[in-house]
């Protein structure tokens, strides 16, 4: 979908347009002067993403700089001077939140012969760091060959901090480092080895601090943990304790400040933290509001303390741009406010829930009822990860919240659960999925629908489940072991982790989340497989995957499929050939969110 920049004056408001919805823009950066605006623009369908520059005074974009693949991320420098490029090879991987497929040339035309070769090298791969010089205009690599840059940012004048590792296919990102490097001669220092992930690396301006995030994860890109901070020259380590919750964002506001974002429970927030006082300090927190993309990631606004701007919304209310000074908070409407109202009128309430697992810990979700009287047909939407979450996000945008707005149009209730191993909650409540995937997590989910059906919120005859990627695993995974669904959506998932191990590109994910190996011989690869346990199924079964996904590939839906018509299950599969992991463009939304809501009106009818 094409995209188009806006400016805002976050006094007066108002919206002033920089670009045309002709192409995909993204990654929008001031200098620190002010008087330039980069971003990323590319063609429609490409992918191929290139620096733009828009002089303010002149209201003027022009191509800037020409590299050996495709931008990911801009950082200027702190002289306004020189701009530092994440640049991707062609070829690389997109992560799995942006949906699993290899980029390409937008040139890129192989003859229909030609075949696809992989090797263990495969340097076309390779993430790089580029230097654009806007005084001198020219544009440079710099020599890290020995490394694959998977973030990075300007740490001082002439020295980078970067998340890298040896490994250049997408799975080598669940070890990557922390390393320094030289921005001229590309000599690398490392400064700090994980026992998790890393991610959301940010140095201050002075570049005697760098910050960033340590957490189990599922999906490059979506990092939420404990926020450290590391010495660039002894490498010694502050873990920030902030209790109860994950920071989402890091952005330093200035030498010794930072503003994080931060989720916690049903709570959405931005604090403050200093790094010298160590004194933390809450700018803003809400559980009436979520944001969009995911997590929470406020932006600081000056040198002022206690002042941010971010993206927020509702399940109800369209995304805004609010201000915060103290704590009051201000907003600007981005979106027809009768969109809004429309989905409003097909949801009745939006209700934060709480359950006990059958060990006893506390489990949270929200519950989505439609209008009339209850108890209603229920769809439990499982989240993918399994490190994520449901929060409060708008039901107007993406394939979820479409096909989830159709269904509670059509009178179904929507039940979306946290089980453990989901984000918002602190580490502590992550770390016990690592090893246990499909373990007490299943049992948290059953827990939460005998909770609704034990308040007669919902009838026990009419319960369906869906989910995309692990939620498209769980939901496999969960008509293998209860008899209780009446109809099941199962999108990207993981059905037989052995073959899923040795065809995705992301393996590293499941030794860490299975705590076994492929090729051990009645270990939990085989046990907690889906496929495994087809003869058990009873429940109508509707498989959906994109042709391209190279996290979950469309064998794995095709794999579910066959075995369940071995048994006589009713079931189809669905593969859309220009999708990757998960539905993400349109018209195949629109097909999607039919195909979802026709399978449940089938087998489980709303009235």
């Amino acid at each position: 979908m094409p995209s188009k920049l806006f400016m805002t004056d976050i006094e007066v408001g108002g919206l002033e347009p920089v670009t045309t919805a002709s192409t995909i823009d993204l990654e929008c950066k001031f200098s620190p002067d002010g008087l330039t605006l980069a971003f990323l623009s590319a063609p429609i369908g490409t992918g191929n993403f290139k620096l733009q520059l828009y002089d303010v005074a002149k209201k003027q974009v022009h191509a800037a700089a020409a590299v050996d693949g495709w931008i990911e991320y801009l950082h200027w420098s702190r002289n306004d001077k020189r701009i530092l490029l994440g640049v991707a090879g062609h070829g690389a991987d997109i992560s799995s939140g942006k949906g699993a497929v290899a980029s390409k040339r937008q040139d890129e035309h192989p003859l229909p012969w030609m075949p696809d070769v992989r090797s263990t090298k495969d340097e076309f791969r390779r993430r790089s760091l580029w230097i654009h010089d806007l005084e001198l205009r020219t544009t440079r690599r710099i020599p890290t060959a020995e490394l694959n840059i998977w973030e990075a940012d300007w740490c001082g004048t002439g020295t980078v901090a970067a998340v890298a590792s040896k490994r250049v296919d997408e799975g080598g990102w669940y070890g990557a480092a922390l390393y320094l490097i030289d921005v001229e001669n590309g000599s690398v220092r490392l400064r700090y080895q994980p026992t998790d992930q890393l991610g959301l690396l940010c140095c201050n301006p002075s570049g005697t601090n760098i910050a960033v995030v340590e957490a189990i994860c599922s999906d490059r890109g979506r990092v939420a943990g404990q926020l450290l901070l590391v010495d660039p020259v002894s490498g010694d380590v502050d873990r920030v304790w902030i209790d109860k919750g994950d920071v989402t964002s890091v952005r330093w506001r200035n030498r010794d400040q930072i503003v994080l974002g931060f989720h916690r429970g049903f709570e959405t927030a931005a604090l403050e933290y200093n790094s010298v006082s160590r004194q933390q300090t809450e700018i803003w927190s809400s559980g009436k509001f979520g944001s969009g993309g995911g997590f929470v990631r406020p932006l600081p606004i000056g040198n002022e303390s206690r002042r941010c701007a971010f993206i927020l919304e509702d399940y109800r209310v369209a995304p805004f741009v609010a201000c915060s000074k103290g704590r009051k908070l201000t907003k600007t409407e981005l979106i027809d406010a009768a969109l809004g109202e429309t989905v409003k009128k097909w949801v009745r309430r939006v209700d934060p829930i709480h359950w006990s697992a059958p060990d006893g810990l506390d489990i949270q979700g929200w519950l989505l009822l439609p209008k009339g009287n209850g108890p209603f047909p229920v769809i439990m939407h499982v989240h993918g990860g399994p490190v994520s979450h449901w929060h409060r996000q708008w039901l107007g945008r993406t394939s979820h919240g479409l096909t989830n707005l159709l269904l509670l149009k059509n009178g179904y209730a929507i039940f979306q659960p946290n089980p453990r191993g989901s984000s918002g909650r602190g580490q502590d409540f992550v770390r016990p999925v690592k090893g246990d995937y499909g373990g007490r997590d299943t049992l948290d989910l059953l827990a939460g629908l005998d909770h609704l059906v034990k308040e007669k919120i919902v009838d026990s005859a009419r319960i369906g489940v869906m989910g995309g990627s692990y939620g498209g695993f769980m939901t496999s995974w969960l008509v293998t072991q209860d008899q209780r669904f009446a109809a099941a959506v199962s999108v990207a998932p993981s059905n037989n982790h052995i073959s899923c191990h040795l065809t995705s590109n992301i393996p590293d994910f499941k030794e860490i989340f299975l705590g076994d190996r492929f090729d051990n011989p009645g270990g939990k690869y085989s046990l907690r497989s889906p496929v495994m346990h087809a003869r058990k199924v009873k429940t109508p079964t509707l498989n959906i995957a994109g042709a391209l996904d190279a996290c979950t590939p469309p064998s794995q839906a095709l794999e579910f499929y066959s075995a369940l018509r071995q048994y006589g299950v009713d079931t189809a599969v669905v593969v859309y050939p220009q999708e990757g992991h998960g539905v993400q463009s349109f018209p195949a939304i629109l097909d999607y969110a039919a195909r979802v809501v026709g399978w449940f009106e089938k087998h489980m009818p709303s009235r």
